[in-house]
């Protein structure tokens, strides 16, 4: 189980290389999935790891957190 958000090793799209100090945007706590912005903001939380991704590419698409019922709209249609 996770605990903090953690240093991945895959780059971006479109990079060679993973930069350094580039770290995971998903982590638990508790029972309790999160993500992490750049902006350094924790949204959350999202019952699992999945619910988190799946915010993260709601956010991206609509540009707003999904509320709990958005997001499982937007999950049946993914």
């Amino acid at each position: 189980m996770e605990s903090s958000p953690g240093f991945t090793s895959t780059p971006r799209f479109g990079e060679n290389e993973v930069m350094f100090g580039r770290h995971d945007r998903f982590f638990c706590q508790g029972d309790e999935w999160y993500l992490h912005t750049r902006e350094g903001y924790d949204v959350g939380p999202y019952d699992d790891k999945n619910d988190a991704q799946l915010a993260l590419m709601y956010f991206v698409e609509h540009t707003l957190w999904p509320d709990q019922d958005d997001l499982h709209d937007f999950a049946r249609k993914s």
